[in-house]
């Protein structure tokens, strides 16, 4: 069949194929599956982009070609079969599902300026967002698809969405996106959540697929929202979630020297969530009556075993939960009432060997907590204050230049106000 052929042809040449010789072969197998579209086809359709650059799918001359409108739509049957209480997904259906996913989380990796408004057109479609929607509030409120493998497609989904508008602020609150955000809250809000993450095992290396999906993916999309209703949401979310991080953090705090990857990578995800919502003064007050989940996190940064971990990129999971939990410590040090317990903490040592972690922003912020808590004598004995402006002028170059006014999370504000501190 032609498009045994042209399958073939893209899988023989996918490293070297071009937009332009890509588009013929599109065209065709478009015209066959006019007059005959089966699973098996689809699949070998969807299997053979595997090894093709996502730079070449999103081509601007060819992402919005008719053949992706048709593999969408079969992703959508696919979801909706897998949702329906009386059918199941046959080994085709899941491959297609697999990926299809994988497909599109690569596409989404090679979005840019020019090729974003079609593509944010056909991935923002409607009746796409309607059933994931659907699917995340059934697995949050009867626990739908938590034992079942292909919520693993399901979950790398999410996560392209999340990807998709974590960089974007403008895209945030568009009205068929922001379908997903009561629903991802509810899923963190749950008591699989909360079940998932107290049944953690220290002898376990990595996390389940159920795992995954509840403690990684629903915090990494909700933390990356960043619009309008952005205080609604997060207060929503602390009503029920600061009862359960207490919760979570009496049990695996004191066992902190035995954490593994998969107990420190939903515990980033945790303190990730607190940073985006203590930005919030209303969500940061909240804190003021929860000081031992401040603790705890002054216990994470104080963690040898996990600090001595910290690599120069966030390339491991030590990395960055030490990123997360040492800038949410920074936007809590902006309440006084918090401010003044950390001073009692005697926590200047810890962050005195931050300074000098391998990663430019966990430096930063540990400078300008350091500003907050130390007084001006201390200050003044600090080490080399041609390394701290250095450190500080790298991240103001990069913010002033930026159109939010910062780098990284950090602002130009807080910049300054850390730089001031550490330069008295």
């Amino acid at each position: 069949m032609i498009i045994n052929q042209r399958c073939a042809s893209i899988r023989e040449q996918a490293k070297s194929l071009t937009s332009t010789t890509l588009k013929p072969l599109f065209n065709d197998v478009v015209q066959e599956l006019k007059v005959e579209s089966n699973d098996d086809l689809l699949q070998e359709i969807v299997q053979c982009f595997d090894e093709v650059p996502g730079s070449t799918l999103t081509d601007i001359s060819i992402i919005n070609h008719e053949l992706f409108i048709i593999i969408q739509d079969k992703l959508i049957s696919i979801i909706k079969k897998w949702h329906s209480e009386h059918e199941t997904l046959n080994k085709e259906e899941e491959t297609i599902y697999l990926k299809t996913s994988q497909l599109l989380s690569k596409m989404v990796a090679s979005t840019n300026a020019i090729n974003i408004p079609v593509f944010k057109t056909w991935l923002l479609k409607l009746p796409y967002l309607e059933i994931i929607k659907i699917c995340i509030q059934s697995i949050g409120t009867n626990g739908k698809h938590l034992n079942d493998p292909n919520l693993q497609s399901f979950g790398i989904l999410l996560k392209a969405l999340s990807d998709f508008q974590r960089p974007r602020p403008e895209i945030m609150d568009d009205t068929n996106l922001l379908l997903l955000l009561d629903p991802v809250r509810t899923c963190i809000c749950s008591k699989y959540y909360l079940d998932s993450f107290l049944n953690l095992q220290l002898d376990s290396s990595t996390l389940s697929v159920k795992d995954d999906f509840l403690l990684v993916q629903c915090p990494f999309y909700f933390a990356g929202y960043k619009g309008k209703r952005r205080e609604e949401t997060s207060n929503a979310l602390l009503d029920v979630m600061l009862s359960n991080y207490e919760q979570i953090f009496s049990k695996f705090i004191p066992m902190i020297h035995s954490w593994n990857h998969s107990i420190i990578l939903p515990i980033h995800h945790i303190t990730n969530v607190l940073t985006g919502t203590c930005n919030v003064k209303s969500c940061k007050m909240r804190l003021i009556k929860r000081l031992n989940i401040v603790n705890d996190i002054l216990i994470i940064l104080s963690a040898d075993n996990i600090c001595n971990e910290v690599k120069n990129t966030l390339s491991n999971a030590q990395s960055m939960l030490i990123n997360s939990a040492i800038a949410c410590l920074f936007n809590l040090t902006l309440e006084e009432d918090i401010l003044a317990y950390i001073k009692e903490k005697n926590v200047t040592q810890a962050f005195l060997k931050l300074t000098n972690s391998q990663y430019d922003r966990i430096e930063v912020h540990a400078y300008m907590i350091l500003a907050c808590i130390m007084n001006e004598d201390d200050i003044k004995k600090l080490a080399d204050p041609t390394k701290i402006t250095a450190v500080f002028i790298n991240f103001l170059k990069e913010a002033v230049d930026h159109p939010s006014q910062r780098c990284r999370g950090v602002s130009v504000a807080g910049l300054l106000t850390g730089l001031k501190g550490n330069m008295q």
